[in-house]
């Protein structure tokens, strides 16, 4: 005798083999609203993680803009300051150069 492993409610029994090997309606029924229920607590419990952690990666990508915005001004404000030292240096080399050229003409 063989044991065909897609009767008694299978899942993956035609409707044909189950009438043939003791189908039961209502008890499909019944498993099909039972996975429904599972289906919408599934649904409660992990939309209400989803919620949290789409909130905390908000938060996160917040931050992370936040924190650039600060980094971009930091390096515009030390830019204009780096070009201020190194147009005092170039001055100061160019007085360099201007007073070596007048004790060279002395």
């Amino acid at each position: 005798m063989t044991i065909n492993p897609y009767v008694n409610g299978s899942s993956y029994a035609t409707p044909r083999e189950r009438d043939q090997n003791g189908y039961e309606p209502a008890r499909d029924v019944q498993r099909d609203l039972h996975d429904d229920s599972m289906d919408q607590i599934r649904d409660l419990i992990l939309g209400d993680l989803r919620r949290h952690w789409d909130a905390r990666l908000h938060t996160l990508e917040t931050r992370l803009q936040t924190l650039e915005d600060k980094l971009d001004a930091f390096r515009h404000e030390h830019k204009a300051a780096r070009q201020d030292h190194i147009s005092a240096l170039a001055a100061g080399i160019d007085d360099l150069g201007q007073h070596i050229r007048s004790l060279a003409r002395s």
